[in-house]
């Protein structure tokens, strides 16, 4: 059994592409849970530092979907930036944290989901995920479609049928034009 590297205060430089043992993943979620914004940034080198490492990714991204809620700004953005990482590659795993976060009261949470998240879903997969975020707001979600409108046409920019149907969505979604 291999040694703590997070307990013998490793530095996260020193972890770069290493896989995080179950012992590991539980001392980044104390860590993390200490709650003092130390730890809490501490936790989040920890886990960008072990980001490319398949492995690690379901803990990286249940890690990073609680973070989103943290009152640091500086957490809650690096873990809506880890998240928005693995949309090219896996836009399935992240899509219930874009929908759950995509939805709250907090617009700065909202803003940091579509700018961070969203939009790079939708740069990579725009057919399938903007007809999924479509069918979320007309199911009542009105929140997501602030979420959906803050986002740039990065992947829409190569597609003229996308970039019309993304910029319909905002007319007639907000004819007045979006109010921050």
């Amino acid at each position: 059994m291999s040694a703590n590297r997070i307990l013998s205060s490793k530095s996260p430089s020193d972890l770069v592409h290493v896989r995080f043992s179950r012992s590991e993943q539980r001392s980044l979620l104390r860590l993390y849970l200490r709650g003092d914004l130390r730890s809490r940034r501490l936790c989040v080198d920890y886990l960008r530092a072990g980001l490319g490492v398949r492995g690690n990714r379901q803990f990286i991204l249940g890690m990073c979907d609680g973070m989103i809620p943290d009152r640091s700004t500086y957490v809650r953005w690096q873990a809506l930036l880890m998240l928005g990482q693995h949309a090219e590659r896996h836009p399935d795993e992240i899509w219930p944290s874009v929908l759950k976060w995509g939805t709250v009261q907090n617009r700065d949470i909202r803003q940091g989901v579509a700018c961070c998240v969203l939009e790079h879903v939708l740069e990579h997969h725009f057919d399938p995920y903007f007809d999924r975020a479509l069918s979320h707001i007309a199911c009542g979600h009105r929140r997501f479609a602030y979420t959906l409108a803050h986002c740039w046409r990065f992947g829409q920019a190569r597609s003229p049928v996308n970039a019309q149907r993304f910029d319909s969505f905002k007319r007639e979604a907000f004819p007045r034009g979006l109010a921050s």
